[in-house]
């Protein structure tokens, strides 16, 4: 630094001469001259009150906040998407400029700040509200005014409210509604005290359907963070924090930062204004220009090396787990992905951050047992280590009876969910185990507190918890080399009691459903499945093993089927011919077991419209069987071929006499005559019913396709087609006609009621795809071979079977919002949860495994020097040759026509 210039002498002595003193010797001898340490960045961490100074281009949405209390005074909920900085314009930005006296009075406000974590009123408690937990949160307020001077007012501040909707185990329904009470009982109240909740805005949904009365009491004060930040705020967010403190950036620095957050997004970027989610990563690369700065200078070379903006918060993390040793890092992996509860799609919960004691993370982080000293003292150095780098956070958590607080840990922000792949990829690939972890604390939870004998662990979870000790893939290996009995399975499912009509016969649904596995391309013989609702509603094909199920149907208000086989679909398959050869081998085995005998009623088959139904019903022509499908409302019948009486007196001048009658269009009612049978009937779903049938009416074949190679003259299918129509739909959607197409001619109006009350059975084997999708886990497993996904479908269709045997010996431990039911008319789910109490007749399906430690596995870095066969999805076909689309199927081809 210059200290002085000396002036010329008479002689011009001295002219441009100077004297400096090293800036380290001016430090020591002035220490107020020393480089300010405090970041004025923030990094993933929240401003606070006392970081108010560097809170800078967010006036707007203090403004709204503040003209929000300054109507109404009672209320503030403020949504925002994760990552818009809710918690830091509060406590930096609100609660400041109320302590400054924006608000006529508000300079003698009180602020209290709490997270519900995990109990609210105990946090409320701790922030200095006592007696909330005991007395209730609105007589705690009152207490807490009464010791006050006169003209004070309370202004309570519950941060991360989306936690009380989160945390099943200490906010179930009941909780939640005590919660809400209170709640909404201050927010009415007279009392001078104004309540603040900060919430994620995708948890808006959940708010309104578990506690509509607290979002309507709370609606006056409805504010959503704004959206975007302008050009102004980001270069106040950059630039003023560091003039704060003496500091500066290098020129260009600004504007190169900013012009990189615009282009983050390019949906945003020509507007000039970036998405305020982008606040975490921003800070995040300003925190470390601060960290890496040079005599008080931020610099373009320290901002190129932390990757800029969209890669800084990547690299800090990434470079956090690199410091450790090698050793150290699954433990680390271990320790991040338990403080993530995963997504819960069923109930539209994204993925958040979660506290966790630090008793439970380190058993967690021990990886498979046995836990040693060893593994010990490496969770206590990564925890250290991640801790200091920020990216978690430990505090003390309150107990909800009053007791000793815990130690907890949660991830620093949920940005990093969000943000950080690595993270992603790893809560991915735990998503089962976390999930079976949390339902598992749950329901000892709520046994420990209320003793219901529905929240004891059931056989499934039970046996699920040695699978998980193991850490290592058995499952997988005795999936890929294991081996099932497939046919003497496929012979004793037919041979248990099975589900009748009324009249004595056999009901079979035929359908196909798909595993889907599009990002699994080292899986061969996928084929493209047909989907629909993925996408705007859409019907989509995406890759996967689809596979044709047989099941039997029951009568009345059930949802159960009996599942009697499986066949997965090779690529390119003719679905029709395998339709015939699985029902053919189907309806045999039944024959073999006694299950028809002949004088019995035929075999019902009822088939969708994806089916064509008329080929099936002509392969499968000599058995016991009829065939029920649904037709396409477009498709064109034929009626039967006239007598030669009929001809000439229809053409007196002769002619070739036709092969077909007159079409019978579906489209086109002018075409259908008079019906053979008509039927009404009040149903309790569809309101009233209506159905004609149609008699000896059959399609016209050409030779190609299906029907190229066919030997001889083409075949008549005559059978009996019947229209449907229902008042109304139970979902309230438009109801259109059903057509259906019966393989029987003659048919009474008791058989066109059958055929119609039987078709809508069908529905029920959907109710057995999501079950065996949803809860036994059919398409859970990750498998690479498709001989491995048939033993695993095996075994969960041997699985299903049990709970169906087990229905009249499984106990009703319904939950206390179900209604009873008898205990043969048990769901499908309300079975597989009173499945519990057979195991401890019949021995626990999996035991403990023996102590060991998992293989090393390839180094961390390596190659993989053997890497697996990419397959095409649905190119060649099982017998080896190339697909090519069939011409039929071009469009312009099918032979169908409407009105």
């Amino acid at each position: 630094m210059v200290t002085a210039i000396s002036a010329p002498g008479p002689h011009l002595r001295g002219l441009g001469i100077a004297y400096a003193t090293p800036t380290q010797i001016l430090r020591e001898a002035w220490p107020e001259l020393v480089e300010h340490q405090v970041s004025p960045y923030r990094g993933p961490e929240p401003f606070t009150a006392e970081h108010a100074r560097y809170f800078h281009g967010r006036e707007t949405a203090v403004e709204e906040a503040l003209a929000v209390l300054g109507k109404q005074q009672r209320v503030l909920l403020l949504l925002g998407p994760s990552g818009a900085g809710k918690s830091s314009l509060v406590q930096a930005g609100l609660l400041p400029a109320l302590a400054d006296g924006r608000l006529p009075g508000s300079d003698r406000w009180l602020p209290l700040l709490a997270r519900p974590g995990q109990d609210l009123t105990a946090e409320l408690e701790q922030a200095g509200l006592p007696g909330a937990a005991t007395e209730g949160i609105a007589c705690a307020m009152e207490r807490r005014l009464a010791a006050e001077p006169p003209g004070r007012r309370l202004i309570v501040v519950i941060d991360q409210f989306e936690e009380v909707l989160t945390h099943p185990t200490t906010a179930p329904k009941v909780r939640l509604a005590a919660i809400e009470r209170q709640l909404v009982a201050v927010i009415g109240s007279p009392a001078a005290v104004s309540l603040v909740l900060v919430m994620r805005d995708d948890f808006y949904p959940r708010l309104a359907a578990r506690a509509p009365d607290l979002l309507k009491a709370a609606a006056p004060g409805l504010l959503s963070v704004p959206a975007a930040l302008g050009v102004p705020d980001l270069r106040a967010i950059i630039t003023r924090p560091a003039r704060a403190v003496g500091a500066h950036l290098e020129d260009g620095l600004a504007e190169r930062i900013i012009t990189d957050v615009l282009a983050a997004d390019p949906a945003t970027a020509a507007t000039r204004r970036a998405p305020v989610t982008l606040l975490p990563p921003l800070q995040l690369a300003l925190s470390q220009l601060w960290e890496r700065r040079h005599d008080g200078r931020l610099t373009h070379q320290a901002y190129q090396q932390i990757g800029e903006v969209t890669g800084s918060l990547t690299t800090w993390c990434n470079t956090a787990l690199k410091e450790l040793p090698a050793e150290h890092r699954p433990t680390a992996e271990r320790i991040l992905t338990a403080l993530v509860r995963p997504a819960d799609d069923t109930h539209a919960i994204p993925a958040t951050r979660r506290q966790v004691p630090l008793a439970s993370l380190r058993a967690l982080a021990a990886g498979p047992p046995p836990a040693d000293e060893k593994s010990d003292l490496a969770f206590d150095k990564v925890l250290a280590a991640l801790a200091r780098r920020r990216i978690i956070t430990t505090r003390t958590t309150p107990e909800p009876d009053g007791g000793p607080g815990r130690a907890t840990a949660e991830l620093i922000h949920d940005a990093l969910i969000r943000d950080w792949g690595d993270l992603r990829g790893w809560v991915a690939a735990d998503r089962d185990f976390h999930a079976w972890l949390n339902r598992v604390g749950e329901q000892q939870t709520r046994f420990a507190k209320d003793h219901h004998p529905g929240d004891l662990l059931d056989g499934t979870d039970l046996a699920l918890a040695p699978e998980h000790r193991r850490g290592h893939g058995a499952l997988y290996g005795g999936l890929n080399q294991g081996r099932i009995d497939a046919a003497r399975l496929r012979r004793a499912l037919v041979g248990v009691p099975l589900p009748r009509a009324a009249d004595g016969r056999l009901v079979l649904a035929v359908d196909v459903s798909p595993w889907l596995r599009p990002d699994a391309n080292t899986c061969a013989d996928r084929s493209f499945c047909h989907t629909f609702g993925r996408g705007e509603g859409k019907h989509q094909m995406v890759p996967g093993w689809p596979y044709s199920v047989v099941a039997a149907l029951e009568t009345g208000r059930t949802s159960w089927t009996a599942v009697l086989d499986a066949v997965r679909l090779e690529p390119g398959a003719d679905i029709a011919a395998v339709t015939t050869v699985q029902v053919r081998e189907v309806i045999e085995r039944l024959v073999a077991a006694g299950q028809w005998r002949p004088g019995d009623p035929e075999v019902l088959v009822v088939l969708d419209a994806g089916y064509d139904a008329p080929r099936i019903a002509h392969l499968l022509d000599e058995l016991p069987v009829e065939i029920l499908g649904r037709l396409r409302s477009d498709r064109v019948m034929r009626r039967p071929t006239p007598s030669r009486t009929e001809f000439h007196l229809a053409n007196p001048k002769g002619g070739r006499p036709p092969k077909h009658g007159g079409e019978f269009v579906f489209g086109d009612p002018t075409t259908w005559g008079t019906e053979q049978a008509a039927t009404t009937t009040d149903t309790r779903l569809y309101g009233k019913a209506t159905a004609q049938a149609w008699d000896r009416l059959h399609p016209r074949l050409t030779r190609r396709a299906a029907w190229l190679d066919h030997d001889g003259p083409l075949p008549i299918i005559e059978g009996t087609v019947i229209r449907l129509v229902v008042e109304k739909l139970p979902s309230g959607g438009v109801n259109k006609p059903v057509w259906l197409w019966w393989s029987r001619t003659g048919a009474t109006e008791t058989d066109v009621d059958r055929c119609w009350q039987c078709f809508l059975r069908r529905f029920d084997i959907e109710h057995t795809f999501r079950l065996f999708k949803q809860t036994l886990g059919w398409t859970k497993p990750r498998l690479r071979s498709s001989e491995a996904a048939d033993r695993w479908t095996w075994i969960v269709i041997a699985a299903y079977a049990q709970l169906r045997l087990a229905r009249p010996l499984a106990t009703d431990l319904r939950r206390p919002w179900e209604k009873p039911a008898e205990p043969n008319k048990l769901t499908p789910a309300r079975v597989r949860r009173g499945f519990r109490i057979l195991p401890t007749k019949t021995g626990s399906p999996a035991g403990a495994p023996k102590p060991s430690h998992p293989g090393p596995g390839r180094p961390p870095g390596s190659k993989d020097r053997h890497p697996a066969t990419r397959h095409d999805v649905g190119k060649v076909l099982a017998t080896g040759e190339a697909f090519s689309r069939p011409t039929h199927h071009k469009v312009g081809t099918k032979p169908r026509r409407g009105t």
